[in-house]
């Protein structure tokens, strides 16, 4: 359950050279981003389905859904930062 999986365009290429390490982390912040917006969409169904008398409960499962989509957009800033590291830079003219 814990394993993470490598995609067939993070591997090693068909020279044999090592995988490209900003596609690895760019790949690894994507799946952690998809996680996380998933558990965000779980608790606030959670928080949703919780009566009226449950209010600390329901406040609890906003607070986890809240850090679960602050979590996930910080995953994306990451893999936009990795991505930007790997692109050339481009001169002013």
């Amino acid at each position: 359950m814990n394993e993470m999986r490598v995609s067939k365009s993070s591997r090693s290429n068909a020279s044999g050279a090592p995988p490209d390490p900003v596609a690895l982390v760019s790949e690894a912040m994507r799946a952690q981003a998809l996680a996380l917006d998933g558990m965000f969409s779980e608790l606030l169904g959670h928080a949703a389905d919780c009566r009226s008398g449950e209010a600390m409960t329901a406040d609890r499962y906003v607070r986890l859904a809240l850090r679960a989509q602050a979590g996930c957009r910080w995953s994306l800033m990451a893999m936009v930062r990795a991505e930007r590291e790997r692109r050339p830079a481009r001169g002013c003219r």
